[in-house]
């Protein structure tokens, strides 16, 4: 890394968060796309499937298992949208889904994303929510059991902390993301 600028202004770090750019330099500068997550090797595990909660806007059409176009970040992503433990979120309503990406993307629990929609006038945002669940486990019943834990999850911090750390079992978690997530 050459060289670090935020806001137009030079920088010598950046923080989670930070809307960045890094002049990087060597062999493999062609591999770097936007969108793409700096950060110490194996801190975030991509993955292509997460829960999440969201917010349906009262000016868009009810939310259905559908495709949407998911910005997580500088990310941009396709992915099928399944409302959990209902057929659909209505304008105005929020609720747990089951986001499956066409590209696995660095995220975690408590990022912010964007759904939209293609539309003849471009895209049309539908819901806004955050990522509960970076790395659900899935198996047989797995969509019963994840409409049951994503609304304990959103509800309860120590819930959704305590399931963090279940699923990361020998893998442990990291003090810094369980204080990111618990007062972020």
């Amino acid at each position: 890394i050459r060289g670090l600028q935020s806001a137009s202004q030079s920088i010598t770090q950046a923080r989670a968060g930070m809307r960045t750019a890094i002049n990087v330099s060597g062999k493999t500068t062609e591999l770097l796309q936007r969108g793409m997550v700096l950060c110490t090797p194996g801190y975030f595990q991509a993955t292509r499937q997460c829960l999440a909660w969201v917010k349906v806007l009262e000016s868009a059409a009810p939310l259905l298992q559908e495709h949407c176009r998911i910005h997580l970040g500088t990310t941009e992503r396709q992915a099928h949208v399944t409302p959990l433990g209902t057929d659909k979120w209505s304008a105005g309503q929020e609720g747990g889904v089951l986001l499956r990406l066409d590209k696995p993307v660095a995220t975690f629990a408590g990022q912010s994303l964007i759904l939209r929609r293609p539309g003849a006038h471009g895209q049309s945002t539908v819901a806004g929510g955050r990522i509960l669940d970076p790395e659900p486990t899935t198996g047989r019943g797995f969509m019963t059991r994840a409409a049951t834990w994503i609304s304990e999850i959103h509800a309860s911090q120590e819930k959704h902390l305590l399931r963090l750390v279940q699923q990361a079992r020998a893998r442990g978690l990291d003090f810094v993301p369980l204080v990111h997530e618990r007062y972020h």
